[in-house]
């Protein structure tokens, strides 16, 4: 093999791949992407794993693998015994720095060793994602079939690669996050106005595909301004949480409930007739 020739074939790979890695629309989106276009980048690299979770209270599974030697990673765990912990991909987070391992030599790795020599793996480079602040993390893990290959190609582009994978990881949290805050009412901590659109859209479409019954539940509370301009908003805040509490035990958990605005509430209840809607209104 070319090792000058392979060098500038992953470079390129991986340049290329970054574009897929913005694309990413979810945490688990973007590392998906990433193990795609580490075993896309060269045949040498035969399998790319990852893992998303929180690392320091849970075993290690890998959630997704790529590659000719992906079924290596069906019973893969990386528990929280000693002996894993000394392990490249724990220590590779607990240090966040990458780990290279040689699967016939590395003692740290013993407890793999027979089943990854059983598919042809040779060498592994394991790179944490994610803020090592941060519980929610994660890691790629990148085995090949041929020995010194990575002291041969050097560790550098798939670093760089690991570093931009975590910029799109935080970039895909934070649209997460940011999704999330724009569809829950911040007082009640109940869907919105926008997000319950959206629900009624999809119930109601499928209402009319399915000719099932579909209702749906408005109700406010009377003389709330009297209650706000006599004892204050803090009262009426507490008024609102209070009803939005007894609304939801008294709803069914196939129901939805929103803050449709003011003190104003919203409830969609799939597959219910209206005798059915009116008994649940009577008990709201």
């Amino acid at each position: 093999m070319e090792f000058s020739q392979e060098q500038f074939s992953i470079y390129k790979a991986l340049l290329t791949a970054t574009k897929i890695l913005a694309q990413g629309n979810t945490p688990d989106g973007v590392l998906r992407a990433a193990c795609d276009a580490l075993v896309a980048s060269s045949e040498r690299i035969c399998l790319a794993w990852m893992y998303l979770g929180n690392p320091g209270s849970e075993p290690i599974r890998p959630s997704y693998s790529a590659g000719r030697a992906s079924e290596y990673t069906r019973d893969l765990v990386l528990d929280l015994s000693p002996g894993a912990m000394k392990g490249p991909g724990r220590r590779s987070l607990a240090e966040n720095e990458p780990v290279l391992v040689k699967v016939h030599s590395d003692s740290s790795f013993a407890i793999w060793r027979e089943s990854a020599v059983r598919y042809g793996l040779q060498e592994g480079l394991t790179l944490p994602i994610g803020d090592p602040d941060h519980p929610f993390r994660g890691l790629i893990v990148i085995f090949v079939d041929t020995r010194d290959y990575f002291e041969q190609i050097g560790v550098e582009p798939f670093i760089a690669f690991a570093q931009l994978a975590t910029v799109a990881l935080d970039q895909a949290r934070l649209k997460v996050s940011l999704e999330v805050m724009a569809s829950i009412d911040p007082l009640t901590n109940l869907l919105n106005r926008r997000a319950m659109q959206e629900i009624i859209n999809r119930g109601y479409a499928y209402a009319k595909r399915s000719a099932k019954p579909f209702s749906i539940i408005l109700f406010d509370l009377d003389r709330f301004k009297m209650l706000n301009d006599n004892y204050g908003h803090n009262i009426g805040d507490r008024i609102l949480l209070g009803i939005s509490e007894v609304a939801k035990q008294t709803l069914r958990t196939s129901d939805w409930l929103c803050r449709w605005g003011g003190e104003e509430f919203l409830a969609i209840l799939p597959d219910t007739d209206e005798n059915g809607a009116l008994k649940i209104a009577e008990r709201l």
